[in-house]
């Protein structure tokens, strides 16, 4: 911030007379309600030698308060302490401690120059980070200490011994390692000893676990709650500390500070501020924009966004008065003395601008999604033996094996090596699936059916996909100036997925060939916008677009969208649902048909036979699969001359998309926004008391609440109950049997907030998005279906601020173990992008067919959904000629012993996703990469698990060559290929093998008789090193193709 308009602000008569007669009256009122200007006023008060404390209630204005002054006070010397109770368990208060640490390193750095925080804290006790008894943990480079000692003082500190560090306050030891997650840092720290000696810090990111940066230093502090004694939070306050309370009244407190309490209206003392209003650019905005800055003395633009920086600087290059500042506002304002005026960027664009408090805390990395590890008594599909029990491991013989039971107590040990033979059943099934008998081998012929039916479903693509590019297409070259326009009012930085999207669907529309895009992502990851954008280009190119959607609320709510979006930029939006009157139908099919209708927002009414578009060009259709076949076939006669925009939160796996490309166009939109923080999930009984807090503390910070109870009957006594529990809050219900216009408005009404609580059905399960609504309580939890659940919860925190989704049970009855499993998935699936994993259950119901809009379901129930994804991406390449029709998977014993030892990582989850994601492998490289990722997290490999990545990476050299087996015999080695190999390319591998086996002086055998294969005479222990070698080179002088 420019210290000359600080200065010039605080030489104001209208700043020197309030700071006179605070210093005279100390507790003085002031009249305002913009909290950017408050936050000026502090910054002065700051230079003029004082202490600002700002309280305020509820929680959005303090958040408010906080973006204000960090865009006016100097980086790092801001700190927020919001509200926490430790009466209350409902709570992670990770994010109190977050801020806690952050504010107690400025302190203690004699940085801090204003604290924000609820008026509740100031009597609240909290710790003195300046007392010597409250002692943070300063590590450095090449310091010595005992492991001991870092663990105990670690938990004296309040930090929680865990197996994998996830979440601030957790910290695990590994051999010599020891990672940590300290309060109020992005990202976890890897410490790495040798003896007692700290050789090496890192950061890493929390979801791959793997390192990021080198850190020369590494500061940890303790949990407030950790250390006594505490005190009330104003006792800690220095002297020079200036109260300034935002909420129109003051709270009494003993020690004797200056006050300021501001009212949106007072007698005493005042500031010509005024709010600027919303600004309006009738014609040009560019010609509005340069009058508003020519009127002015000063302007002080805040900005966020680049893309806006640019532009602004661009076009205001000539004009001296404007100053542009990092940082946003949450209000504009004009001080009308100096003619100076704060702005955001966004205000000119009317676009929403982003702030999220705890932004300083959100990992800087890339999100990566958890691997699907396999679970003790959870149904497993081996590809040779079919269904069984996983029962977990065992050491036998050097080997550590994987334990499957099947029909009769049979067991088949698998080698960890050979993982990649198993795949899980499904996600979150109900009754676990029949295993399959070994003696009466019950798994071949349903694994042949399951075949049967993938060719099928790849024999309904390919003619799908002959049918479209046979066609002539429609060419939309939009016109990037009026795109990058609408770009400019979008409210979130555009993700790398969602950013590939938006190029990527431009790039189909403007090819003459028909497109038939599908876009793949979770709740809440910005679909939407990709639809909007390629809308917009339609438009632009002179054709309409119907948006096709499953349900009523959802054709409201995109109307709602898009219109807010696209009107501005003088594109016609309309919406066709069941609240539609017979009369109003007919004005909206006219209307379509004349072409004054751009876009035409709907569910299934835009099927009717009796309404015709005049150019439609654009057919965009969300979640395609709930509609019904009749509803389906009228689509695809829409979709044979149009572009066709296909949105769904149905997962798909990266080698299905990989093995579609060129028949079906999908992209997968992985990554979450930046500023979306994962939904705190918790299991609770049903108490009044608690229920109330819960409904208070979102109340509190200006939020909203969505009640969900699935019993119309019970709808209004629940509602009446929280009437009881909190009768200031404004609360309505709704359900589907409510007449359309009555729902249409109650959920337009919550829209807009003009109630609180929202007491639903599951008619909220999808479609209704309330970016204010943060906090969801779904009464019965145990009765709904996983898949269910997890759409529900997608409902709230679909903004930058903290949710919360708690899942109430009855106390007193009984809840199957069914149900409970189901509900502490989705506590552990609290991750963005975790639908991938949740939605499994309901692709299996629904049938793959109906993913890609056919009705083939295949045999799903019989093999398992991962498994006949395996077929399926098996049969499509194989018929694309992207694979061999042989399916090699070599067999190789050599004696060695080769796994994971417990006393390098202990048994648990981890070792076994580590074992899954060897399996994974497809390359050399992501074996080193895995061998980096080994020596990174746990530290140098030992012989066990260095033997283990060079048997994979053996695997995969023997796969790619035709190997079935390598066998170590009494005194040879033993290689035998595959016998559908053709004789030329066994040939081509001997004459390839002959010069580099007489290089190296090895004895060595070719045997034609049966199955081809080698025999070489090794030394025993040297066969990896050896053959890999061998392999290598046979690999890299030859191509070969079978």
């Amino acid at each position: 911030m420019d210290m000359n308009l600080i200065q010039t602000f605080r030489n104001t008569p209208a700043f020197t007379a309030l700071f006179h007669r605070l210093m005279r009256e100390k507790n003085i009122r002031a009249e305002s309600h913009v909290i950017s200007f408050i936050a000026l006023l502090s910054r002065a008060l700051s230079e003029s030698g004082l202490f600002p404390v700002l309280l305020a209630d509820p929680e959005r204005d303090l958040e408010k308060m906080l973006e204000a002054c960090m865009s006016f006070f100097p980086d790092d010397t801001v700190a927020w302490l919001p509200f926490f109770d430790y009466g209350t368990e409902l709570y992670n208060h990770a994010r109190f401690e977050n801020h806690f640490a952050r504010y107690a390193s400025l302190l203690t750095q004699d940085k801090l120059s204003c604290v924000i925080a609820s008026s509740e804290l100031l009597s609240h006790p909290v710790q003195n980070p300046a007392a010597p008894a409250v002692s943070s943990l300063s590590l450095a480079e090449g310091q010595s200490l005992s492991f001991e000692w870092l663990t105990r003082r670690l938990s004296d500190m309040g930090y929680a011994r865990t197996e994998l560090v996830e979440h601030p306050g957790e910290f695990c030891i590994r051999g010599g390692i020891v990672d940590v997650y300290p309060y109020g840092s992005p990202l976890p720290q890897r410490m790495e000893f040798f003896g007692n000696t700290l050789e090496s810090i890192r950061s890493f990111n929390p979801d791959s676990q793997l390192s990021v940066n080198d850190e020369k230093h590494l500061r940890l502090f303790p949990s407030s709650g950790s250390l006594s004694p505490r005190s009330p939070f104003i006792t800690q306050l220095p002297e020079k500390t200036v109260l300034i309370y935002l909420s129109g009244h003051s709270v009494p407190h003993d020690k004797a500070f200056l006050s300021i309490t501001f009212s949106p209206i007072s007698d005493e003392e005042s500031f010509n501020v005024l709010p600027l209003p919303p600004f309006r650019a009738e014609a040009s905005r560019d010609t509005h924009i340069i009058r508003f800055v020519q009127d002015l003395k000063t302007v002080c633009l805040f900005w966020q966004s680049s893309l806006l920086k640019d532009r602004l600087v661009n076009l205001l290059h000539d004009y001296h008065n404007v100053h542009f500042v990092r940082g946003s506002l949450p209000d504009a304002f004009l001080l009308k003395d100096l003619r100076a005026a704060f702005l955001n960027d966004t205000y000119f664009f009317q676009k929403e601008h982003l702030f999220n408090p705890d932004a300083p805390f959100i990992p800087d990395v890339e999100r990566v999604p958890r691997r699907d590890v396999l679970k003790y008594g959870e149904a497993v599909v081996h590809v040779d033996y079919g269904i069984g029990i996983y029962l977990g491991t065992r050491f036998s013989g050097g080997d550590e094996e994987l334990i499957l039971e099947y029909d009769q107590e049979d067991r088949v040990y698998l080698p960890v090596r050979h993982i990649d033979k198993i795949y899980r059943f499904s996600e979150g099934h109900a009754r676990p699936p029949r295993p399959d008998s070994l003696k009466r081998k019950t798994w071949e012929p349903k694994k042949q059916r399951a075949k049967k039916s993938a060719a099928g479903l790849t024999d309904e693509l390919l003619k799908l996909y002959r049918k479209r590019v046979s066609k002539q297409g429609l060419t939309m070259d939009g016109d990037p100036a009026s795109e990058k326009e609408l770009a400019l009012t979008f409210p979130w930085p555009e993700t790398r997925d969602q950013d590939l999207a938006i190029k990527t669907v431009k790039e189909d529309m403007g090819k003459p060939l028909i497109m038939d895009r599908l876009i793949c992502g979770d709740v809440g990851f910005g679909k939407t916008e990709v639809a909007i954008r390629a809308a917009f280009r339609a438009v632009l190119s002179g054709f309409q677009v119907a948006v096709l959607v499953p349900t009523t609320i959802l054709s409201i709510q995109h109307f709602e969208t898009f219109k807010e979006r696209l009107s501005p930029l003088g594109v016609s939006v309309d919406i066709l649902n069941r609240f539609r009157t017979e009369r109003e139908f007919k004005t909206i099919r006219e209307s379509v048909v004349q072409g004054r209708t751009d876009i035409l927002i709907g569910t299934h009414r835009i099927l009717s036979n009796n309404l015709f578009f005049k150019n439609l060009g654009l057919l965009i259709i969300d979640e395609e699969h709930r509609f019904g076949v009749r509803h389906k076939e009228k689509i695809q006669s829409m979709r044979s001359n149009v572009d066709v925009l296909a949105l769904s939160a149905t997962p798909i796996p990266r080698t299905l998309q990989l093995s579609l490309s060129g028949i079906r166009d999908i992209l997968r939109i992985d990554t979450p926004p930046k500023e979306r923080i994962p939904i705190y999930t918790k299991v609770i009984h049903w108490d009044s008391n608690l229920i109330r807090q819960v409904l208070r503390d979102e109340l509190k910070r200006g939020g909203q609440i969505l009640v969900v109870e699935n019993n119309i009957r019970d709808l209004e006594p629940l509602t009446h109950n929280l009437e009881m529990l909190v009768p200031e809050a404004r609360i309505r219900f709704a359900h589907g049997q409510l007449t359309g216009k009555i729902l249409e408005n109650q959920l337009i009404d919550f829209f807009h907030h003009q109630y609180d609580i929202l007491v639903s059905t599951t008619i909220i399960e999808s479609g209704i998005d309330i970016p204010n609504a943060n906090t969801l309580i779904v009464m019965n939890a145990h009765r709904f279906g996983l898949s269910q659940l997890y759409q529900i919860r997608g409902r709230v925190g679909r903004s930058f601020r903290k949710a919360y989704a708690y899942l109430v049970i009855p106390r007193h009855k009984h809840i199957s173990p069914d149900a409970m499993q189901r509900l502490k998935a989705l506590e552990f699936y609290t991750d963005l992008g975790s639908g991938y994993h949740i939605a499994l259950r309901d692709l299996e119901l629904r049938g793959a067919g109906n993913l890609f809009g056919t009705e083939q379901s295949g045999h799903i129930d019989q093999v398992g959904y991962r498994y006949f994804l395996k077929l399926l991406t098996d049969e499509i390449e194989l018929r694309t000629r992207r694979q061999s029709a042989l399916q090699i998977q070599p067999d190789i014993s050599l004696s060695l012993r080769a796994f994971l030892p417990a006393s390098y990582i202990p048994p648990g989850a981890i070792r076994l996703e580590l074992y899954q994601s060897l399996a994974a492998t497809e390359n050399a490289e992501d074996v080193q990469a895995l061998r980096r990722e080994l020596t990174d997290r746990f530290g140098p490999p030992p012989p066990e698990a260095l033997n283990l990545l060079q048997l994979r990476h053996l695997y995969l050299l023997a796969r790619g060559l035709g190997i079935e087996s390598i066998t170590r015999l009494s005194q040879y080695t033993s290689l035998v290929f595959n016998p559908h190999i053709p004789h030329e390319t066994l040939q081509k591998i001997a004459l390839t093998m002959i010069p580099i086996l007489k290089d190296l002086k090895i004895p060595h055998t070719f045997h034609t008789k049966g199955n081809f294969s080698v025999r070489i005479r090794l030394d025993k222990g040297k066969e990896p090193e050896i053959l890999k070698m061998l392999l290598e080179s046979v690999t890299n002088k030859n191509k070969f193709d079978f």
